[in-house]
């Protein structure tokens, strides 16, 4: 299925956007990208609508006394009834004050006993105990050094009356806010359809618990019809110097959640479906907002990690978190109803948007019940203490892919932050050990901060993060930026090469180098070919894009040969254990591409977009999310465990520039 320039260019960022590890450099933002509105009004008004019910009015002689609604009685009759029921079982009432069944059944016609039923059933759904509220939903808004709560809309939303901490939300009510007065709904018994603008396609059926999708990657922030809310590559940057005309999918995006196979219900309601919050979060808030919604009991809250918002490590350091860990559900209890339901939405949660949940650990429950089955307990118990380092111990150990961090904030249970929680896996300690090897060995050769550095007739750049500064560049600004941008760095450093008229090779070094924003490494790889190409796979709708990107490296308006330099110089990436996540991508497609040599150590890896997002019940983390770059000829394959260098390189000799240039020379 082809598709237009702009839904591909935000497949693959919805896919890789500031894909970073543990400890690579993350940059963070002191304005907001969100809306600074306040408006008062509700954008949703729960319309519901009352249940009248006629009955028809029956003789205490014909009724027993279990039959007559105490609406319908006198005073004097109801106190006379309720003394009766109290000195007398129902077998010593006598034949005169109440029918023998034999008897009923000649004087009740069947209309009647039909009409009866009626009532009966009517008289069920009167004791509903699902109850419908609603709640503000907030944005973060950056005011004079702080950021403060900004009222978006107010959410409709519902809860069992013995289970008032798990949320469920209407679907059309995420709809609603999220593709406003782009989507259409048909609504008929027991069925729900819904359906956007750009192709999304949604099917409830609530009496089998099941939801079902046509296209479903178009729920992401970068689909087609939904502009970016975080200023990366989009329409207009894409015409000032980077074109993916070429790009396409593969796949129609299929996605069907049997919510019964986990014990969670669709909860129909006045001709509304309502799903578990946690679910429509996952589906629609995480890939709008590239951030979760936390529910506190007194409103939903936008946790915008990105942004730095909300810290992985809690606190409430702000206004706008300092009232998330604020709400009703602050030192709340976790009843045992409470602890199921939040269990089973987690599982969900692992199941279908961890990014190998295709390979890994799968089904999730299954998994930690066989190896780690005192979490299992941890995680049922009502104490939020126990339950916080349950999931810290998960995220930090038992996954522990470099991507996947807990962090120390807290539910809003806690009070922000968690203590006592300082587990980690292998590969973490791998990553962290690579690191420290690699800074301690550069530390000693005393290199000089020059962007470029040069050895005979070699150049070596090195940079330990990928950078999108989100500038619109000209000719004439371009180099202000090359201490913030990786495109601008690499534009003034092939300028300063290409002044030389000795250099034949180009080192990048990216050894210390944790990871960063793809947006920054597409179009620096413009400077080595004039097609960038990769592959990208989404695992739980089986999605592939075949991404190809022309970069205007020299910023003329034009795609020509003068954009690059593939024919003029021998490349080389020098990696480490360390060089994470967009590094680990860089080496990826330069060595497939055959735009470089790889040399040094295999890369740490790193192959999945970066997902935050929030458990079920509002602990906010991040996970490796389910959007990963794979091979355009098996695209489920991947390098999440690094890319092989073509020649070894140890590390001790990673920073000997005489070393280096005698190296690459001899190969």
């Amino acid at each position: 299925m082809k598709v237009n320039k702009k839904q591909i260019v935000t497949l693959l960022f919805a896919s890789f956007i500031l894909i970073s590890c543990g400890k690579g450099k993350q940059s963070s933002s002191s304005d907001s990208f969100f809306s600074s509105s306040s408006e008062e009004s509700s954008l949703f008004s729960s319309s519901e609508s009352s249940e009248e019910t006629s009955s028809e009015e029956v003789s205490s002689q014909e009724l027993s006394s279990e039959e007559v609604s105490s609406e319908e009685l006198s005073s004097e009759e109801l106190s006379s009834l309720e003394d009766s029921s109290e000195e007398q079982s129902s077998e010593e009432i006598s034949s005169e004050e109440l029918p023998s069944e034999e008897s009923s059944s000649k004087e009740l016609s069947s209309e009647e006993s039909s009409e009866d039923s009626s009532e009966e059933s009517s008289s069920e759904e009167i004791k509903d105990d699902f109850i419908l509220d609603t709640a503000p939903f907030y944005l973060p808004k950056y005011s004079n050094g702080d950021y403060v709560t900004s009222l978006a809309a107010t959410f409709d939303y519902g809860y069992f009356e013995d289970n008032t901490c798990f949320v469920y939300m209407p679907i059309d009510t995420a709809l609603s806010f999220l593709f406003p007065e782009q989507y259409s709904e048909d609504i008929s018994i027991h069925f729900y359809s819904y359906e956007t603008l750009s192709g999304l396609k949604i099917s409830v059926y609530p009496e089998t618990d099941i939801i079902s999708f046509v296209n479903f990657d178009e729920t992401n922030l970068f689909s087609k019809e939904n502009d970016s809310v975080l200023g990366m590559i989009d329409e207009k940057t894409t015409t000032d110097y980077v074109d993916c005309s070429n790009s396409e999918y593969i796949g129609e995006g299929n996605v069907t959640f049997d919510l019964s196979e986990y014990s969670l219900q669709i909860v129909e309601r006045n001709n509304r479906a309502y799903l578990p919050f946690s679910i429509i979060n996952n589906i629609f808030f995480v890939s709008k907002y590239y951030s979760a919604v936390g529910f506190n009991g007194t409103g939903f809250y936008l946790l915008d990690m990105l942004n730095g918002v909300c810290g992985l490590d809690g606190g409430t350091n702000n206004t706008f978190m300092n009232a998330y860990y604020h709400g009703s559900f602050r030192g709340k209890s976790r009843n045992a109803k409470f602890v199921e339901d939040n269990y089973n939405a987690l599982m969900f949660q692992f199941d279908h948007f961890y990014g190998f949940h295709d390979e890994r650990m799968a089904p999730f429950g299954t998994y930690l019940s066989e190896n780690y089955p005192e979490i299992v307990t941890d995680l049922k118990n009502s104490s939020h203490s126990v339950y916080s380092r349950a999931i810290n111990r998960i995220l930090d150990e038992v996954i522990g892919d470099g991507h996947t961090n807990s962090g120390r904030a807290s539910t809003p249970f806690g009070t922000g932050t968690i203590s006592g929680t300082n587990y980690s896996s292998d590969r973490s300690r791998a990553l962290d050990q690579a690191y420290y090897e690699c800074y301690s060995a550069r530390y000693s050769a005393s290199l000089p901060s020059s962007i470029v550095r040069y050895k005979n007739n070699t150049a070596i750049i090195s940079f330990d993060i990928f950078y999108h500064e989100g500038t619109t560049f000209t000719s004439s600004n371009i180099d202000y930026y090359r201490n913030s941008d990786t495109f601008a760095m690499f534009h003034y450093a092939f300028g300063e090469i290409n002044k030389r008229t000795d250099i034949q090779n180009i080192i990048f070094d990216i050894t210390c180098n944790g990871g960063g924003d793809t947006n920054a490494l597409i179009p620096m790889l413009g400077f080595l070919s004039d097609k960038v190409e990769m592959t990208v796979y989404n695992p739980l709708s089986k999605l592939v894009g075949n991404l190809s990107y022309k970069v205007d490296t020299n910023l003329d308006g034009s795609y020509d040969e003068k954009d690059n330099y593939k024919d003029k110089y021998n490349y080389f990436v020098l990696t480490s254990n360390y060089s994470f996540s967009c590094a680990n991508l860089f080496a990826m497609v330069c060595k497939n591409s055959g735009l470089a040599t790889i040399i040094g150590k295999q890369s740490g890896g790193g192959a999945c977009v970066v997902s935050y997002t929030a458990t079920p019940d509002g602990k906010p983390f991040r996970i490796s999310g389910n959007m990963r770059n794979g091979f355009k000829d098996n695209p489920t394959n991947h390098d999440d465990y690094g890319v092989p260098v073509d020649y070894e390189i140890e590390v001790r000799n990673f920073y000997n520039d005489t070393y280096l240039d005698n190296f690459v020379n001899n190969l």
